[in-house]
């Protein structure tokens, strides 16, 4: 799609500001990591977004996960965890199958970490954003990431472009 018009000269400043700030998220990253890691997946999102409607809503998907998990703070429960590290331990303690308790062992302790769609919607909650726009990403995200295909239909084209709209706040956030 073409780019949004501006209407007025104060839309106009609004995309500078954004700009500017951009400048200063750059400026402010002294090792440069986290910009040149937030220029590299826009630049991936950007390229993905050229192909398939299947691939441009991969790309955006896990460029969002990728995003939200490397920039968002974490959340971590305490109390949560030492709950899931007793019940590891009954886990580890059971007498079935190794294979089978490796397996279920390493899904509760997953449950430990911080996942990407918790941090965006804490995030969006935090900042006015509507979790519709997280509903998206997530309808967006799972078919492709588990491989299913995606169907070229209205639907899917509308949670593509909420998702869009998702990484345009977000990046807008991230830089300030």
């Amino acid at each position: 799609p073409p780019p949004t018009l501006c209407e007025s000269p104060d839309q106009i400043q609004s995309y500078w500001n954004l700009f500017e700030n951009y400048f200063g998220y750059i400026a402010n990253d002294t090792e440069h990591v986290n910009s040149q890691l937030l220029m590299d997946d826009l630049e991936g999102i950007r390229d993905g977004s050229r192909g398939s409607l299947r691939t441009a809503c991969l790309t955006l998907a896990i460029g969002i996960e990728s995003l939200a998990k490397r920039l968002l703070p974490e959340s971590i429960d305490k109390i949560q965890n030492v709950q899931i590290d007793e019940l590891l331990k009954y886990i580890y303690n059971w007498g079935g199958d190794f294979n089978i308790k490796n397996r279920a062992a390493n899904i509760v302790g997953n449950i430990k970490g911080c996942r990407a769609v918790d941090k965006l919607y804490k995030w969006a909650r935090a900042n006015a954003v509507s979790d519709s726009l997280v509903d998206a990403w997530k309808d967006v995200r799972n078919p492709v990431a588990h491989g299913s295909s995606v169907i070229e239909d209205q639907q899917n084209s509308d949670n593509y472009y909420r998702a869009a709209e998702l990484l345009n706040r977000l990046v807008a956030s991230i830089i300030g």
